[in-house]
């Protein structure tokens, strides 16, 4: 009996602990046509420091400036009505120069034409021609003869010598710090097929979101000048269900920092095609990172207005030159490619399952190494992906330690595995049919060695496993060459 009232008594705790807690804020989008994000920035605001939902009704967003986040708008769901919800950088884009240098921290800059501003546009500061990670997204507040007054300080200092300016491209969501992101049900277009300027993926990717716990979920981004999804930050990063097209330097841009926490999370059932660069790029500190599941196609080149299409080159090491041997096979290429940048900057215990990749022009998946790091990709495992039609190598290993690459296909690909600079690997149990070459084993930098490279079954493959350079100490067994019939 005690028991059974002890029981009632914690229930009825519960019910009314549950029925004093508040419920989670509700915002409906109210369509604004005088503010420059029609009504979608005002309803994010309205729940700043409080969390909750807002959501975007169906309709076509043309937006003049991004929706931005803060650490105050953390605990925060976006969401809208998929494919009928479609939020849009606004296509008109001028150039403005500054003529006098920006300073870190100021909130204004001055520039040689204000003619086309209105206040309220987006605008991206940086150099002329080092737009890569040092810009500036901000919106005009306030047009004062050619000072322009902004909503958020410089992050950088910005040199009138070296051609600074000030353009009207802009991210559909920039945010910054913040905590707990969801971003779901919407499609969002860059303006590659209208006006073909590529940028930066600070400046330009159609998301650019930084912070911790971010999700983005059945997603559609398509016509992005830069990166399709940048996240940067760490902890709980998910990318689901998305849809990215005509992308033209990365589908999904993923990158830790380094001294912090690593970034961990899922990215999986995305389809991801028509990408300049990488279908899936991680980049300094990805650790923990589980990639499932992706169907990654037609990369290497994407569209522009009236239907140009536009090839990425392919970049094979220095070293290919080297020998006439490699040099008959195709080169091992890491851009562009289906999953890349794989080991840079401190990548780690990440697991690449059961995608599909393939119209590569360029490698399956490929590692990467920067200049001063030796062993940078670590304890990663490679497991049941299916890849074909690449140019390149299907799997290309390079700077490795502690890789296991196992019971993955691969067919019709200039080579189906290289390995490259790489140690203590574990190749086993591929199926490798139609390729130049089946395995390439090869360094002219530092020694591939104690690698295990066994059971692997290579099919109608001119060249089975072919070694060059320092090479040695590597368990090289049971493996099976066959010819069709």
């Amino acid at each position: 009996m005690r028991r059974i009232s002890a029981l009632l008594a914690c229930s009825l705790l519960v019910i009314i602990f549950t029925w004093k807690q508040p419920s989670a804020e509700v915002v409906r989008v109210r369509y604004n046509k005088n503010s420059p994000t029609l009504g979608i920035q005002e309803a994010v605001d309205s729940l700043s420091g409080k969390g909750g939902t807002v959501f975007v009704p169906a309709g076509r967003y043309i937006l003049r400036c991004p929706v931005f986040l803060d650490a105050s708008h953390s605990n925060l769901t976006i969401t809208g009505e998929g494919e009928a919800t479609i939020l849009e950088t606004d296509a008109y884009e001028y150039r403005l120069n500054l003529v006098a240098d920006g300073k870190t921290g100021q909130k204004h800059i001055l520039v040689d034409d204000t003619s086309f501003v209105k206040i309220g546009d987006g605008l991206y500061i940086y150099e002329n021609g080092n737009d890569f990670g040092a810009g500036t997204v901000v919106r005009v507040t306030g047009i004062h003869g050619k000072l322009l007054a902004l909503n958020s300080p410089l992050i950088d200092t910005y040199n009138v010598k070296n051609q600074a300016i000030a353009r009207h491209i802009f991210n559909v969501f920039c945010a910054h710090s913040v905590v707990n992101l969801t971003i779901r049900n919407l499609k969002c277009l860059g303006n590659l097929r209208r006006t073909f300027t590529t940028s930066s993926w600070v400046g330009n990717s159609v998301f650019f979101l930084d912070g911790a716990n971010i999700t983005i979920r059945e997603v559609t981004v398509q016509d992005s000048p830069a990166d399709g999804i940048y996240i940067g930050g760490h902890n709980g990063v998910k990318v689901v269900d998305c849809r990215l097209e005509n992308i033209a330097q990365r589908g999904i841009h993923l990158a830790g920092h380094r001294g912090q926490q690593r970034m961990g999370g899922t990215v999986s059932g995305n389809i991801i095609s028509k990408v300049g660069d990488y279908g899936i790029y991680l980049c300094d500190n990805c650790r923990g990172l589980v990639l499932k599941g992706n169907r990654i196609f037609d990369t290497g080149f994407y569209e522009g207005p009236a239907g140009r299409i536009t090839h990425t080159e392919e970049i094979p090491p220095a070293d290919m030159a080297r020998t006439g041997l490699l040099k008959n096979l195709l080169p091992a290429c890491t851009r562009p490619a289906g999953i890349g940048g794989l080991g840079a900057g401190g990548d780690a215990d990440n697991l690449i399952a059961e995608n599909i990749i393939y119209r590569i022009k360029g490698s399956g998946i490929a590692f990467q190494r920067w200049v001063t790091e030796n062993q940078p990709g670590r304890n990663m495992v490679i497991i049941g992906n299916n890849i074909f039609n690449v140019t390149g190598p299907g799997i290309f290993v390079y700077g490795g330690s502690g890789i296991l690459v196992s019971g993955n296909t691969i067919s019709r690909s200039g080579t189906g595995l290289t390995i490259k600079a790489s140690s203590y690997c574990y190749i086993q149990g591929n199926f490798i049919n139609q390729a130049g070459a089946g395995i390439q084993i090869y360094s002219f930098q530092s020694w591939v060695e104690k690698n295990i490279i066994s059971h692997n079954s290579i099919l109608d493959c001119p060249k089975a496993i072919v070694k060059a350079g320092q090479v040695r100490n590597n368990i090289v067994k049971d493996n099976y060459f066959l010819r069709s019939e």
